[in-house]
C-alpha cells in the first residue's frame, strides 16, 4: 500500500523557503515519482526545497532528477528511517516541514493548497491535510483526514 499526501507539515523558525520535503530512502524505484511530485509543485521558484535522505548504505541510482536544484541528497549510511528524518529535518531551510516515504507522493497542487492554508492561519505553528490511502494499482482504499 502507497499513500497519497496532499498537504502536511510543521513550522520551523529561521527559514529561507516555505516548505521542506524530507523523504529518506532505501532506494526503492519509486523515488523518482516521489521526488517528481514535489519537484512538479507549482509552489513557485525556490520556495520549496526537497531533501532526499539516502539511508541505503549505497549509492542511488544515476536518475534526472537529481540535477534539480531544489532537490539535495544526503547519506546517513544505515542509521534507520528516525535518524534519516531527523537529518533531513535539522538541514532543512523551509518554514514548514513534510515528510514523505520514498513510495508516497504529493498530489498536483498540494503545496499550493497548502501555503494557502498557511496565508489563512497565520501564525499556525502546524497545518495538516488529507491522506490517501490507494493499493498498487492506485486505487483509494481510505481518505484521512
Amino acid at each position: 500500500m502507497r499513500i497519497r499526501h496532499v498537504i502536511a507539515g510543521q513550522a520551523g523558525l529561521g527559514a529561507i523557503t516555505f516548505g521542506s520535503a524530507i523523504i529518506p530512502t532505501i532506494g526503492l524505484a519509486t523515488l523518482a515519482r516521489t521526488v517528481g511530485s514535489g519537484v512538479g509543485q507549482s509552489i513557485g521558484a525556490g520556495k520549496n526545497e526537497i531533501i532526499v535522505v539516502n539511508d541505503s548504505g549505497q549509492p542511488l541510482p544515476v536518475a534526472p532528477w537529481q540535477q534539480d536544484p531544489a532537490v539535495r541528497i544526503i547519506a546517513t549510511m544505515r542509521h534507520e528511517r528516525s535518524v534519516a528524518r531527523n537529518t533531513g529535518a535539522a538541514l532543512a531551510q523551509g518554514c514548514y516541514l513534510h515528510f514523505l516515504d520514498d513510495d508516497d507522493w504529493l498530489l498536483p497542487g498540494a503545496l499550493k493548497s497548502f501555503e494557502t492554508l498557511a496565508q489563512q492561519a497565520k501564525p499556525a505553528g502546524w497545518l495538516y491535510g488529507a491522506s490517501q490511502l490507494v493499493d498498487r494499482a492506485e486505487r483509494p482504499l481510505i481518505q484521512l483526514q
